[in-house]
């Protein structure tokens, strides 16, 4: 928060805009599936299949994901799935 440009106005000195939501309506369940038998990553958006871009957003956050799963389960619990 930046504060007011013009107090009797009450305007923000950034333009932006608020909202609260309800989180018994506006919310989102994501679910993460792996297995050694999938050739590629895929994701599905409201049950449509997406892109995944080499090197975009949805791309590093997968990769993290997969490097978080192997340093936090894989190389502490050689028994768990790969």
């Amino acid at each position: 928060y930046w504060g007011k440009r013009d107090e009797k106005l009450i305007l923000a000195t950034n333009p932006s805009v608020s909202l609260t939501m309800d989180q018994d309506h506006l919310r989102s369940t994501t679910t993460a599936q792996a297995d050694p038998s999938f050739q590629k990553d895929r994701i599905w958006l409201n049950g449509k299949e997406d892109e995944i871009k080499e090197g975009g957003r949805m791309s590093i956050v997968i990769a993290e994901m997969k490097r978080l799963r192997k340093e936090e389960v894989e190389d502490k619990q050689p028994n768990e799935p790969k």
